[in-house]
């Protein structure tokens, strides 16, 4: 009697040890296709700003919605909508949650900056098919006309 629970309690403990590990694999692909969406965010997010010839500063004032000094998911989601990015609900997530270094639930400008600042607007554009705008020039007629 006291082999066969033994014997039972091994059995168990081993299924207990297999749906652990089985646990840990999903988290960990769940980790990385979050990760995945993250990076595609970021580049997104950096060729839109290029494309609309927008700097950082400029980028975070269009996606701070409420103008609270601060990007919550529902700004980041409803102006990556308008703009068309083509970002998911679970692409936003990803994305917010990669900006949001600090976990306060908000991405601030330091948070927004840092992460642009790794990504080429410009080859992100490229990336995706598409060529960027021409940059303005400034001319001398323009100038005399502006004094």
């Amino acid at each position: 009697q006291k082999e066969v629970q033994q014997i039972q309690d091994q059995i168990l403990q081993e299924l207990e040890a297999k749906e652990r590990e089985e646990e840990e694999e999903r988290l960990a692909v769940q980790r990385e296709e979050a990760k995945r969406l993250a990076r595609k965010g970021v580049e997104l997010l950096a060729a839109a700003l290029r494309f609309n010839s927008l700097d950082e500063d400029e980028g975070f004032d269009a996606f701070d919605q409420d103008g609270d000094g601060r990007i919550s998911l529902k700004d980041l989601a409803e102006t990556a909508d308008a703009l068309q990015l083509g970002l998911s609900k679970a692409g936003c997530a990803a994305l917010h949650a990669e900006m949001n270094s600090s976990k306060t639930g908000f991405v601030t400008l330091a948070e927004w900056s840092a992460l642009l600042a790794a990504v080429d607007g410009e080859a992100a554009l490229h990336s995706l098919g598409h060529k960027p705008p021409p940059k303005p020039t400034v001319t001398g007629d323009l100038l005399a006309a502006d004094v």
